[in-house]
């Protein structure tokens, strides 16, 4: 899959991380091409079949390209800008609000390691339309709800954890995430359940009910409540 990254925010306060420069864009999509083919497509393919680029401006799109928009804040309304590609039909898009994070590179709650949330469950789903099912419920195939407090660097870049093809079959051996291959004090105890900070999404049987398991911390509240959100297209109103 083709990704690119396009900076639209004029967030730039210590807060949040402070100035997004193209060489720090560069930076992060450099080593999210990484994560997504050394890492990611070592469990779920594509190795080497994944580019993440860093966009000179918001038309700087090419095509079957994936645009990933880093705004201030995200859309609410749904109306709200979306992106297609040249034969208009519509493509997956990513959406990150800076607001919501508190640093560029750094930590769970980084622009780096949201965007790689985003891109690694974009390419396990790219129609967020999967559901792996047990004897009473459907659990959303999401990549990194599931672990999104957990995380490790590439070359000093923040990515998310990621669940394994073993955690969408109930009653499957472990592990059931990437850093469970590394250390039992971040591998997940079993199948379709979260780490602490973690959630997942559920529906009854035929889809009458979609709900959260577990807790979403408050600083990923505003990014899921957002009509383009992968949370918000699989029915759930938070």
């Amino acid at each position: 899959m083709k990704f690119v990254l396009l900076n639209e925010s004029k967030v730039s306060d210590a807060a949040h991380g402070g100035h997004l420069t193209p060489a720090i864009l560069g930076k992060i999509a450099a080593e999210s091409t990484t994560y997504l083919n050394q890492y990611v497509a070592a469990y779920w393919g594509g190795v080497g079949t994944h580019v993440v680029r860093a966009g000179a401006g918001k038309t700087d799109v090419h095509a079957g390209e994936i645009v990933c928009a880093i705004v201030d804040a995200l859309p609410d309304a749904p109306d709200a800008v979306a992106y297609h590609d040249v034969a208009g039909k519509e493509v997956p898009v990513v959406f990150l609000a800076r607001v919501q994070c508190n640093s560029l590179m750094s930590g769970p709650d980084s622009v780096s390691s949201a965007l790689s949330h985003e891109l690694a469950e974009t390419v396990g789903d790219p129609a967020c339309n999967l559901w792996a099912r047990d004897t009473r419920y459907e659990w959303a195939h999401e990549l990194c709800d599931a672990v999104q407090e957990w995380g490790f660097e590439i070359d000093g870049v923040a990515m998310s954890d990621f669940v394994l093809p073993a955690f969408f079959a109930p009653g499957s051996a472990g592990p059931w995430n990437y850093l469970g291959t590394k250390s039992a004090e971040t591998a997940l105890k079993s199948a379709l359940a979260p780490a602490p900070g973690g959630y997942q999404i559920r529906s009854s049987a035929g889809g009458h009910e979609v709900q959260v398991e577990g807790m979403i911390p408050e600083a990923h509240l505003a990014r899921k409540r957002s009509w383009s959100s992968r949370t918000y297209r699989r029915g759930v109103r938070l």
